[in-house]
């Protein structure tokens, strides 16, 4: 927190940022947070922002410190889940543990100078699902009730950890070699061998020198495989021994600390990511798929912020969500070979017409009466055996 002031000069410097009242309001409210909690250090994540109010969201490492409140969280987190999944087909898969993968951090949000910090619930599989296939607008209103098709399952707070969540494991940058992996693999380190890169370096147009620094978030809602929940209705005997047979795939993800320049252009061929260097020397290198997520770096420090809607880049297409209803029905054909114009009969026409159909008729009222007479003589002739 301590850098916060230099972090937002650095930010004006390439033309991202708030104004320095709102800055320096903000340093004062996070102030407050760290009384708080004076164990944890808290950074600046970014600004969501919200169609009446917007979001200040800070981050922190998880502490044994939030554990009474993460417990509070993870109650209605399930509760607000076991709701939906009755309607949801697909399978469900755990959420990961306090502390790991997703739920590694922790974050407060508000909505302004005067109002409350509030921890964000964790995050679970499902709800990072379902996100992926909501669009909409978030309102300021942590409690506000989230109406999409698939059925989000929890409320604005949830759908908010989850874009965080989604943002920044696709966003979350960091100079080539500052962070190393552990002995696991599967997270990132401070490196005590970094040399810093010059400016020129990393404004580099091959963004060879930028590496993603946080787990990648799998199909599945996780950072690690895990086979997915038996519903409590499973059928027993034959059913099980089949379930057990399948061995499912286990999902993998792109290796921690891979370049951004081997990330995927959009849909439209717009790069992943483009950069630009101040006249200061200051680099910013900015997020295609994700709009206002960036990375800002000069030659001492750099950082990662976030300034937007909390909406990904759908590559200048409309939304398209899952089709509810059945197709449209074709419309009347009018063309000439369809329609054709007529004179209406004559009066002897319209007789000779009628006189026609009505022999017609009277035969197959004639078929249909002889053969009901020929199935009740053969139900007589039953009754009489």
């Amino acid at each position: 927190m301590n850098n916060l002031m230099i972090n937002f000069r650095d930010a004006a410097d390439v033309g991202v940022g708030f104004s320095e009242v709102e800055v320096f309001d903000f340093s004062q409210k996070m102030a407050s947070l760290a009384v708080k909690f004076p164990n944890s250090s808290f950074t600046f994540w970014g600004k969501i922002f919200g169609k009446v109010s917007n979001y200040f969201i800070v981050e922190t490492n998880f502490a044994n410190e939030f554990v009474r409140i993460a417990e509070n969280a993870i109650s209605t987190t399930n509760d607000a889940t076991s709701q939906i999944r009755s309607q949801n087909t697909r399978p469900s898969f755990p959420p990961e543990i306090p502390g790991e993968g997703l739920n590694s951090k922790i974050y407060f949000v508000c909505n302004g100078i005067e109002s409350e910090w509030v921890m964000l619930p964790h995050v679970t599989p499902d709800q990072i699902r379902c996100s992926r296939q909501t669009c909409v607008l978030l309102s300021g209103n942590l409690e506000n009730n989230i109406n999409t098709y698939p059925p989000f399952p929890g409320k604005e707070k949830h759908l908010l950890r989850a874009q965080i969540a989604r943002i920044s494991a696709a966003t979350h940058i960091s100079p080539a070699d500052f962070f190393q992996p552990n002995e696991d693999g599967e997270e990132a380190i401070a490196n005590p061998e970094y040399e810093p890169l010059s400016p020129s370096e990393l404004a580099d147009s091959s963004l060879e020198n930028w590496v993603h620094h946080s787990m990648f978030i799998l199909p599945q809602g996780r950072t690690k495989s895990a086979p997915a929940l038996k519903p409590e209705s499973s059928s027993h005997g034959e059913d099980e021994e089949e379930d057990e047979e399948e061995e499912e795939e286990e999902e993998v993800g792109p290796p921690l600390l891979h370049p951004i320049a081997e990330d995927d252009d959009l849909d439209d061929g717009t790069p992943a990511w483009c950069v630009k260097q101040s006249p200061n020397g200051t680099v910013l290198v900015s997020s295609n798929y994700w709009p206002g997520a960036y990375a800002i770096a000069t030659e001492e420090r750099w950082w990662n912020v976030y300034i937007g809607w909390g909406q990904k880049q759908l590559s200048g297409e409309a939304y398209r969500p899952i089709n509810l209803h059945p197709p449209v029905a074709d419309q009347f054909d009018d063309s000439e070979e369809a329609c054709r114009e007529v004179d209406d009969p004559s009066h002897e026409e319209e007789e000779a017409w009628l006189a026609a159909h009505a022999e017609l008729n009277a035969d197959v009222a004639d078929d249909e009466n002889g053969d009901g007479s020929e199935e009740s003589e053969e139900e007589d002739d039953e009754d009489d055996r």
